[in-house]
């Protein structure tokens, strides 16, 4: 970069430092990540500097980048956190290969009768008699893919209806 650019450069970070804070500070709600954020921006901006076309706003190319950034920022925190819970999730095999006797309601015997019948059987036979999804699929004619959806909407029902009664105890 010829030191006429670098001059032009550092004048328009100058010029847009506080709104491209701002800008990334709303993304990230955290002030010490956008400063980090907005480093790297200003450091992909100055490598690719030759590739700014002065025919468009410099605005324009540098907040595409911090957009850009900020997007790539929140990638990588998914991927750690997804490699986190990897981590989390690996536990004994026997609780990985039954992990439906993990339900934690007291009262789930008492709380299946409240519901509909298709969900209530998959529902019994899964948390009751700890059949595999296959099994229940094969046993009651269900496919696999709607034996989950029902298993999905009878724990989403069931645990509104716990929740209903949590507050009217309290």
């Amino acid at each position: 970069m010829k030191s006429r650019d670098e001059n032009k450069f550092t004048e328009w970070v100058r010029r847009y430092h506080d709104s491209l804070f701002q800008f990334v500070l709303k993304r990230v709600n955290d002030e010490t990540e956008a400063e980090d954020l907005l480093q790297e921006i200003y450091t992909k901006a100055f490598n690719h500097f030759d590739s700014f076309n002065p025919r468009y706003a410099f605005s324009t190319w540098i907040f595409t980048i911090a957009e850009n950034t900020c997007i790539d920022h929140f990638r990588r925190k998914k991927q750690q956190k997804k490699k986190q819970e990897g981590w989390a999730k690996t536990r004994p095999a026997e609780e990985k290969e039954e992990p439906h006797k993990r339900l934690l309601l007291p009262d789930a015997g008492e709380l299946a009768a409240s519901l509909p019948e298709k969900y209530k059987t998959v529902f019994v036979l899964r948390y009751s008699e700890g059949m595999k999804y296959k099994d229940i699929a094969q046993k009651t004619g269900i496919p696999m893919g709607t034996v989950k959806t029902y298993l999905f909407r009878a724990k989403t029902a069931l645990s509104t209806t716990h929740k209903k009664r949590k507050r009217e105890d309290a």
